[in-house]
């Protein structure tokens, strides 16, 4: 076998990563001579320079002197145009440069197996400095800190089982069936430090689930929309396969199931499967799903840990990240809640498949709100797309939706808890919000067709109030309309103008908007004459 075809294209380096007693040596040798590539081991190489084992490298230069050993090896094994496999050190994706070539010039493949079996491998471990004295605890904090960076990794290849020869079989198949890595494959990162995750988005991604859950973590609660289906089960299957115990709790999602009873009784539920704050909570399903899953294991046990698996585009691209947790109260919407960062979010688009029309439709929206107040580089992009994005074209939804999770990872990143700048993800959100208010957050409108109209009353009052050049407004409810979001629901405008006094921005009774100079370009905390309001409402709810 000379190679491994991916498609219509070769992959030419193969990278392997994984923990101590992954086995990445060994099955990146046997690799190596089955395809008759070259291989390269860094640690082998940082030996080979020093002149010295890594054990005795540590000891004299601290595992900083390791790294930059390491990278230097690194940099080597990328000189050439050999195909090449890699054993990379357990953690070369710690150091930024490094990440950045293996992520974006190999396809890095994740060798993961269960701590028990890495720990009956590795053995006592005085030939791992990162092990000694105490393999078991240091093994487990290891996979904590390192999970999200392998998360990051192209695919996860299971090595708990089998001989060398057999973990090599599932390499080269796990490469064939999947598309060549590139910089746009990679996870996007929301950066808040100690607090930083991967949003994880491809086809199949809840594969990767396993590796991105704490490594404390043995006992796991699974809450799932019963409407998810097969994604659901999935995910279930995919954690047991891990060694955890998993407790699926199944609700039914949408707006009712975000309230103060429906949260007790969740609640009441981590405590009866006794759960500990190391244990974990998985959300498997849309907006409603994630924020109530988020704000029970925000607020149990003063929090624990929480991952989010968005199954709606509208989640996807909106409310998985950036942890904003909430329930409703008969006041109004998202008025009890936390700021609680998940731990990962796993956008896995084959759960887009099976999304019904008009959900799907409706989340667009929020798509057409990051164009007009985040980024207006993202309106060719629309131009373009939206019929292959109506259709659902794989290649399209992916691009889309890994375009928003890039920008609302980058307003996270510089305002976690919207006092600033993040407000401007509000646009359209202030009439939205009092409009599912009246309609009684059902069926009769969907958060995404409430924001839609949202948009347009905040895009007229940014025409009245700021001089918004009227061609952006316009292009913006072309837009819309181009999605099949148009019209509003036939309510008073003395109505939605009262709702909007309840909304959580404003500020003794009086609202602040988020309105627009210009297309891309949003300014939060605005306030606006009601009289004003009022005509902009009429003029929309009357169209």
């Amino acid at each position: 076998m000379g190679g491994i075809q991916n498609g219509a294209e070769p992959v030419t380096r193969v990278a392997l990563v994984g923990l101590p007693g992954a086995g990445k040596s060994a099955v990146a040798a046997s690799l190596a001579r089955r395809l008759g590539w070259r291989l390269v081991d860094t640690d082998a190489l940082v030996e080979a320079a020093a002149g010295t084992p890594v054990g005795e490298i540590f000891a004299a230069e601290g595992e900083a002197g390791f790294r930059r050993r390491e990278l230097e090896a690194l940099r080597e094994a990328f000189a050439g145009e050999a195909p090449t496999v890699i054993a990379a050190g357990g953690g070369v994706l710690s150091q930024p440069e490094a990440a950045a070539m293996l992520l974006q010039g190999t396809c890095a493949v994740w060798l993961d197996a269960p701590d028990s079996v890495l720990l009956n491998r590795v053995g006592s471990a005085t030939d791992r400095p990162l092990l000694r004295d105490d393999p078991a605890g240091r093994l487990a904090a290891l996979r904590s800190a390192r999970a999200s960076q392998y998360g990051r990794a192209s695919l996860r290849v299971d090595c708990g089982d089998g001989d060398v020869e057999e973990i090599v079989d599932r390499v080269v198949d796990a490469i064939a069936g999947t598309r060549l890595p590139t910089s746009g494959d990679a996870a996007v990162e929301v950066d808040l430090d100690r607090l930083a995750y991967p949003v994880v988005v491809r086809r199949g991604a809840v594969a990767d689930l396993p590796g991105l859950l704490p490594a404390t973590s043995g006992r796991v609660a699974v809450v799932v929309d019963r409407a998810t289906g097969r994604l659901g089960r999935r995910v279930v299957e995919t954690i047991e396969q891990s060694g955890r115990r998993v407790a699926t709790i199944t609700l039914t999602g949408g707006e009712q199931v975000k309230t103060w009873s429906h949260a007790g009784r969740l609640l009441d539920r981590f405590a009866a499967l006794e759960l500990d704050r190391d244990d974990c909570a998985v959300a498997v399903g849309g907006g409603s799903i994630g924020d109530l899953c988020g704000f029970a294991a925000a607020v149990y046990m003063r929090g624990i840990a929480c991952l989010q698996v968005p199954t709606t585009l509208l989640a996807m691209v909106d409310s998985a990240l950036g942890g904003k947790t909430a329930v409703n109260l008969s006041a109004g919407k998202n008025l009890v809640g936390a700021f609680a960062q998940p731990r990962a979010v796993v956008c896995d688009l084959d759960a887009l498949e099976d999304l019904p029309e008009r959900p799907y439709r409706s989340a667009l929206s929020e798509v057409v709100k990051y164009a007009m107040a985040v980024d207006g580089s993202l309106a060719p992009l629309l131009d373009e797309g939206v019929p292959q994005l109506l259709a659902r074209d794989p290649e399209v939804v992916a691009e889309v939706v890994r375009r928003c999770c890039a920008l609302k990872a980058e307003v996270v990143a510089g305002d976690e808890r919207e006092t600033g700048r993040r407000a401007v993800l509000n646009y359209g959100h202030t009439v939205g919000h009092a409009l599912e208010a009246l309609t009684g957050y059902g069926d009769a409108l969907l958060h995404g067709e409430a924001v839609a109209a949202g948009m347009r009353v905040a895009g007229d009052l940014s025409v009245r109030a700021l001089g918004c050049p009227t061609a952006d407004v316009a292009w913006q409810d072309e837009m819309l309309t181009r999605c099949g979001l148009h019209g509003a629901p036939p309510l008073h405008p003395d109505a939605v103008l009262e709702r909007t006094r309840l909304d959580k921005k404003s500020r003794g009774g009086v609202a602040r908007w988020v309105l627009l100079e210009r297309r891309g370009a949003a300014r939060y905390g605005q306030l606006v004459p009601a009289e004003m309001v009022r005509e902009s409402l009429t003029a929309v709810l009357a169209a």
